[in-house]
């Protein structure tokens, strides 16, 4: 049976009288990439920042490794293994690629040296050595997605959040994304991300999360999900199940 990394148990979030987490459980399994699904303003975002410690929880419990993690500041659960991107990207635009990495890298070293080294091999696995010493107000939107995705890696996470990492990507530029985030869990990452592209959704992840109003409405397998009446009428459509072969 595979170790659970995260452990989420009736999370719970309002913003005003608006519930915008509603007593959610999830488990996120080593070796996982599970993909977390639903219409704009379901919660999948806030979701993230709950976990991460940009919002807290009102009620219910976060779990990392065993380790009731609510409450903690966001670099403090980032130090205890969980990385993240953004939905708008966040790069330090008049720092180089390099720069932005190392900013990443120094989470665990106070040596310059050592986080530069650390930059640079995470640089290589994302495709972007070459581009190093460019700053990342003179790179695409990918290549940008992929210094954020970088900065992330180079903390070492144990579980990694990708929040529409996809999105804006044109067909050559996303089957590269979907290839590195298969690599990057080859590597030992687990894998947690939020998505609208459903087509390469349902080709990457083994486990999908579908949230609607703040609930979770369904969970299991990419064709379970595609399949479960609940979640088409919600969210994905016929159409979108009839073209998530795609992939």
């Amino acid at each position: 049976m595979e170790r659970t990394v995260l452990d989420l148990r009736e999370v719970s979030i309002s913003f005003g009288g608006l519930k915008a987490l509603h007593d959610v459980n999830l488990d996120v399994r080593q070796g996982d990439i599970l993909g977390l699904i639903g219409p704009n303003g379901a919660g999948k975002t806030t979701l993230f920042n709950v976990i991460n410690g940009f919002l807290q929880a009102e009620k219910g419990e976060i779990i990392l490794d065993g380790e009731k993690i609510r409450g903690l500041k966001p670099f403090d659960i980032c130090r205890r293994g969980i990385g993240r991107t953004f939905q708008l990207v966040k790069t330090f635009n008049n720092m180089t690629a390099l720069e932005n990495v190392v900013v990443g890298a120094l989470l665990h070293t106070d040596n310059v040296g050592d986080a530069r080294r650390r930059a640079e091999e995470t640089l290589k696995l994302v495709g972007l050595i070459d581009k190093k010493d460019i700053t990342a107000e003179n790179l695409t939107l990918m290549e940008r997605k992929r210094i954020e995705l970088a900065r992330a890696l180079s903390t070492k996470p144990k579980l990694l959040l990708l929040d529409e990492l996809l999105t804006g990507l044109n067909p050559s530029e996303m089957d590269d994304a979907l290839q590195l985030i298969r690599d990057i869990r080859d590597r030992g990452a687990t894998i947690c991300m939020v998505e609208h592209v459903m087509r390469a959704v349902m080709s990457v992840c083994n486990r999908i999360v579908v949230l609607n109003f703040g609930k979770k409405i369904a969970e299991g397998s990419p064709k379970k999900v595609a399949n479960d009446k609940k979640v088409i009428e919600a969210y994905l459509g016929e159409e979108v199940i009839a073209g998530s072969k795609e992939y």
